[in-house]
């Protein structure tokens, strides 16, 4: 008998519907500008109808550079509605790497802020991309249309038509910590497991208040944004990161829900005037990015009494979640599968791990990519296939199972040292390092040595105030550290260069080191 039960909508018509009977409620806020979930519904119509005008829809791209105000969201959302693929673009990279994701993706419109609409411009060889499809917002620009008068035009009724489950939803580059950043792409149907499960990992509900403070070509922000969005809640855009704003931001809207990275916790504990703002209001704090000390972890639960969650997890497609239960038992771990996720932990030989054995962590996951974009070759590489042809999403991260499933992670694949043939994994120098008062970040890399093949260089970045002697520093890290783990140098710097979640970027660094080698570190 064939069932009754045909309705299966996805993410766009889930938005649709709060639009239908939650449309008193707030959707948006930013500043002291709120949108309900009527006027939201009916502006992200306006962006769909408007691409549909220029024929634009699914098998097509759409590149945003934005940054966060309050039309972003209705303007990401609008082009999923299109049934086009959005792409964010990050804001803080160089005109090359934006040239060349655009050049890769090739838009069939471009939106955008007035500072990226005159980068944009001046570029070379970009002159035939979406050459009469170009919007800016909140600005002027020779040969873009105002985004306002534009959406204002267009009708504020649904699309007709909706995206397919297998069209792309979102094509999002990853932050190149490792290599060249690619085109991470994920179908209508992957966003909306993405949306429903995050909602239900991060406690997110129809009453929740969640703020967004990254830029919105981070992964971590769309988990937030779309998680909030699918159950019907409140999404507060922010400008930017700023403590005391924030702070001030979280009493005035009685947020419920935050999604930083390490560093902003550490800002926020640290910020003078954290004491004078009432932040009662909220329920979950979570966090990805990196491990976060344990240091920090009290320091934030002396400050606010709620759930604690730390995900570890891929844009590509793969979660683990901590929650503050069990990360109190084990602090060091990063958790276990989101539900319905699984993991194995795969040796060099490409057999299962036995407990406790480091090897690859793969994922399996409705939530995984569907592939990389114009990249065949690197998404084939991506996968791990089983006995029983299931495709396991291959990490690049090292860990290992305890025996109760629990995941620790070691390190990236890339990041590994190998000295003397013996493999050493930075997390653990960077995790004994860290207890030492005086440093704020450290980043443990591999330099060559005429010896080793590659030894241990500490990277250190004090904290305000400190003064740190280098014979001191590198004594004080081999005490507590293996044998085979003991650092040959010390660097120390002002900052480490990070991408939007605050990984830091160690490619970059070996980059630096290659160059100007280890003559002058204290060896």
């Amino acid at each position: 008998m064939t069932s009754r039960n045909t309705f299966d909508p996805m993410l766009c018509e889930h938005f649709d519907l709060h639009g239908k009977w939650r449309a008193e409620r707030t959707a948006v806020i930013f500043g002291d500008v709120r949108l309900t979930w009527g006027e939201l519904a009916a502006r992200l119509h306006q962006v769909a109808n408007g691409l549909n005008s220029y024929g634009i829809g699914a098998g097509h791209t759409v590149a945003v550079l934005i940054d966060n105000r309050l039309e972003t969201v209705e303007i990401m959302i609008g082009v999923m509605r299109s049934g086009a693929a959005v792409v964010p673009i990050s804001l803080v990279i160089s005109d090359d790497a934006i040239r060349t994701q655009l050049l890769d993706c090739k838009p069939s419109a471009i939106i955008a802020s007035p500072a990226e609409a005159f980068r944009i411009s001046g570029m070379d060889g970009l002159s035939a991309i979406a050459a009469h499809q170009r919007v800016i917002v909140g600005g002027e620009a020779s040969g873009w249309i105002d985004y306002t008068t534009w959406r204002d035009a267009q009708a504020r009724t649904a699309p007709r038509s909706l995206p397919a489950p297998d069209d792309l939803c979102t094509i999002t580059y990853s932050s190149g910590t490792t290599g060249a950043p690619k085109g991470i792409a994920h179908s209508h149907r992957g966003r909306l497991a993405f949306a429903q499960q995050g909602a239900l990992a991060l406690r997110i509900h129809e009453d929740g208040v969640t703020i967004c403070s990254l830029g919105f070509y981070s992964n971590a922000t769309w988990l937030s944004l779309l998680s909030a969005l699918v159950v019907g809640g409140t999404v507060v855009v922010e400008p930017g990161f700023q403590p005391e704003r924030f702070l001030h931001t979280i009493e005035r809207v009685s947020a419920t829900h935050l999604f930083l990275v390490p560093l902003q916790y550490r800002l926020l504990v640290e910020c003078p005037e954290r004491p004078s703002f009432d932040v009662s209001s909220l329920q979950v704090l979570a966090t990805a990015g990196a491990v976060m000390a344990a240091e920090l972890k009290e320091r934030i639960s002396n400050w606010v009494d709620c759930a604690f969650v730390e995900a570890y997890g891929l844009t590509e497609g793969f979660a683990t979640i901590l929650s503050d239960k069990d990360g109190r038992r084990k602090p060091t771990s990063v958790g276990r599968p989101m539900p319905g996720s699984d993991l194995k932990i795969l040796t060099d030989e490409g057999t299962e791990a036995a407990t406790g054995e480091p090897g690859e962590i793969v994922g399996l996951s409705s939530l995984t990519m569907d592939y990389y974009f114009n990249r065949p070759a690197e998404t084939a590489a991506s996968f791990w296939t089983d006995e029983s042809g299931r495709q396991w999403l291959r990490t690049g991260d090292i860990g290992y199972l305890d025996e109760e499933g629990f995941l620790y992670l070691l390190d990236r694949k890339k990041d590994m040292i190998v000295s003397g043939g013996q493999n050493i994994f930075p997390v653990d120098i960077e995790t004994a390092a860290a207890a030492h008062p005086g440093i704020a970040q450290i980043a443990v890399i591999g330099v060559s040595h005429e010896k080793w093949g590659e030894t241990p260089l500490a990277v250190i970045v004090p904290r305000n105030g400190a003064r740190l002697d280098a014979d001191e520093m590198l004594s004080w890290i081999n005490e507590r550290v293996g044998k085979r783990q003991r650092v040959s140098f010390v660097a120390f710097r002002q900052s480490l260069p990070v991408n939007a979640l605050g990984k830091v970027l160690k490619r970059e660094l070996r980059k630096q080191f290659a160059k100007t080698g280890t003559n002058d570190l204290m060896a």
